[in-house]
């Protein structure tokens, strides 16, 4: 396989090419891929102008979906009636993301060629600014994923790469993913990282997808985010229940590992302790505390207690501090917060060597 790209450059890519070759992003399952075509579209409103948002569900789609053609009795002949909800008829700029392209029927590949190459659907010409993108996943993931050679050299492939972990944790903050998740992912990189194709350890191949062997569930930078919004709402439940949803979502090695970090943080002090007694309040002793610890950190401080968590933050040793102030900068609320706040300039100052 080619060199792997990031989803965020795979934006770049798309909105500086993507309305001159249609782009074919190939990767594992759940690991943003659908999610970025709303991405290109916002961004794409600037740069392309587009109008519309077609999202087409490949392996669901049959062969006359596209549209009909419907005979003109005086002409004696037939005009070819489009689907309205694509849009293709409009000859307005809009993206059209072909989703799981490879898992359609071959007969509904081969009729989007036309599409794909020419910028054609049936008799009608896209707008130039119009930009088509395609999804699917690794053939060698073993889901169905196929695509014959014609229709290969129609298209530019793009295989993308798993988030790195501070990629991950950095939309984490933007999407409101639990703060013990996320810093369950800071600990354990190696689970949304790591590949099937490219690691041999034994206890991460169990945890993430692996062709090689059934799995019921997985951990994936998409199940994470299913899971986190069930620890949410754990308070709602028994921790029996719990364990039974987390390990429908994430499967039981990820589950039995996340818990157990979980429990880590029955060690730690209360944030009321914290900003109470910020000269005084324990500190944690092990790195999984110290990363909870941090990450919680994150969505509780504000204008009102900065200055008494940075009292308590000074105390603790400096990789935790390093954690806290390097995490912050890609947290909005955070990061408004700290910019703004002396406390933080001090620190900023006395520890520059860290940025």
């Amino acid at each position: 396989m080619n060199t792997a790209i990031s989803l965020k450059q795979f934006e770049e890519l798309a909105l500086a090419v993507g309305n001159k070759t249609c782009l074919y992003m190939v990767g594992e399952a759940g690991i943003g891929k659908t999610a970025t075509g709303a991405n290109i579209f916002e961004k794409g409103k600037e740069v392309f102008g587009f109008k519309h948002y077609v999202y087409v569900d490949g392996p669901n789609v049959e062969l006359g979906e596209g549209g009909i053609y419907m005979p003109n009795h005086e002409s004696e002949t037939t005009t070819f009636y489009p689907n309205e909800s694509w849009r293709m008829h409009r000859g307005e700029p809009m993206l059209i993301f072909i989703d799981e392209f490879t898992k359609a029927m071959r007969s509904v590949q081969n009729m989007f060629h036309p599409l794909i190459n020419e910028r054609r659907f049936g008799p009608h010409k896209m707008h130039d600014n119009t930009v088509v993108i395609l999804g699917g996943n690794n053939s060698s993931m073993g889901v169905g994923d196929a695509m014959a050679a014609h229709t290969r050299n129609r298209i530019t492939e793009v295989p993308i790469r798993k988030p790195l972990a501070q990629e991950w944790c950095a939309w984490g903050y933007e999407n409101g993913i639990q703060p013990l998740m996320m810093a369950f992912v800071t600990e354990n990189p190696q689970l949304i990282e790591s590949s099937y194709t490219d690691t041999t350890d034994e206890e991460t191949l169990n945890i993430i997808f692996n062709p090689r062997k059934p799995q019921q569930s997985f951990f994936s930078p998409r199940s994470a985010h299913k899971a986190s919004n069930i620890f949410k709402e754990r308070d709602k439940f028994s921790d029996s229940v719990l364990r039974c949803a987390l390990e429908g979502t994430i499967g039981k090695p990820a589950t039995a590992k996340f818990l157990s970090f979980v429990r880590v943080a029955d060690s730690l002090p209360t944030w009321k302790e914290i900003i109470d007694e910020p000269k005084s309040a324990r500190l944690p002793d092990s790195p999984a505390a110290r990363c909870i610890l941090a990450f919680s950190a994150l969505s509780k401080v504000d204008r009102s207690n900065i200055s008494k968590w940075f009292e308590y933050l000074k105390r603790a040793p400096k990789e935790l501090q390093a954690l806290f102030c390097l995490s912050a900068k890609d947290h909005k609320q955070a990061k408004d917060i700290l910019f703004s706040s002396r406390a933080f300039v001090d620190w900023a100052r006395e520890n520059q060597y860290l940025f």
